[in-house]
């Protein structure tokens, strides 16, 4: 048995919902088009915490549903292939390490160089890992994560479980005001968008958008008076949503 609460992250996609047991170092998934459906799970690492779901060459006969999940502790992500169960058969999705042909096989977990695990934070509070998935445009099947102790964002091909960069957002160390805590992706336009936190006598949201190229450009937007622990892309590209309990605001993507 798997309660909701007990997972830290949770995504669905391609007729499965997953999401990270990270007391258990699980990945657990069920399938959402069966009644009484049961949760398969896999081991994902030390302490898995945040977690995408992206469905590669979509409206193809190729086309496969993965998970990307990040072990915090291990600072590694892990790749594996969800497939609901068949029609009449068991109610129990299958889970799958994915592992693509070599010589040499990528590393399945990638381990990620350069982050921050969180043991070594103490308990002070500080942390966070974001993930955000790129299914069309420009960055199509990448993946990007955001370490925001580090204020570093990484670029991953999820096709070929392979880093693609590593961007340091050069913001003030921690915890000066200043601090990266959210990351979305702008598709339409290629990039993530890393919300920054300013908190003191003027608290607001501030953005950046970084490309996989490594190009880091703080936008004009700003979240007045809010911090955006909401925050997301239009479909088209052009707004930004910021969201703070009960208000929301739609801002220019630039």
């Amino acid at each position: 048995m798997v309660r909701g609460d007990d997972l830290s992250d949770s995504y669905v996609e391609g007729g499965a919902y997953c999401g990270t047991a990270a007391s258990v170092g699980n990945l657990d998934c069920l399938a959402t088009n069966v009644q009484n459906p049961t949760f398969a799970h896999a081991a994902a690492g030390v302490e898995p915490w945040s977690l995408t779901m992206i469905t590669l060459n979509p409206g193809m006969q190729t086309q496969e549903t993965d998970v990307v999940s990040y072990d915090r502790e291990g600072t590694a992500l892990y790749f594996f292939t969800v497939a609901p169960p068949a029609s009449g058969g068991t109610s129990i999705p299958t889970i799958t390490l994915k592992n693509l042909p070599g010589p040499p096989a990528p590393p399945n977990p990638l381990i990620l160089t350069g982050l921050t695990p969180p043991d070594t934070l103490a308990n002070t509070g500080k942390g966070g890992w974001y993930l955000a998935r790129f299914e069309t445009g420009p960055a199509a099947g990448t993946v990007a994560l955001l370490s925001a102790f580090d204020n570093i964002v990484v670029f991953v091909n999820a096709s070929t479980m392979t880093e693609i960069k590593s961007v340091p957002l050069n913001l003030p160390s921690q915890p000066a005001s200043g601090s990266a805590f959210r990351l979305a992706a702008d598709e339409t336009n290629g990039r993530a968008i890393v919300a920054i936190a300013n908190v003191g006598a003027a608290t607001s949201t501030t953005f950046v958008a970084v490309t996989p190229a490594g190009t880091v450009t703080p936008l004009t937007a700003v979240a007045q008076n809010i911090i955006a622990v909401g925050l997301g892309v239009s479909a088209d590209g052009s707004n930004l949503y910021a969201c703070q309990r009960n208000h929301c605001l739609a801002l220019d993507n630039k």
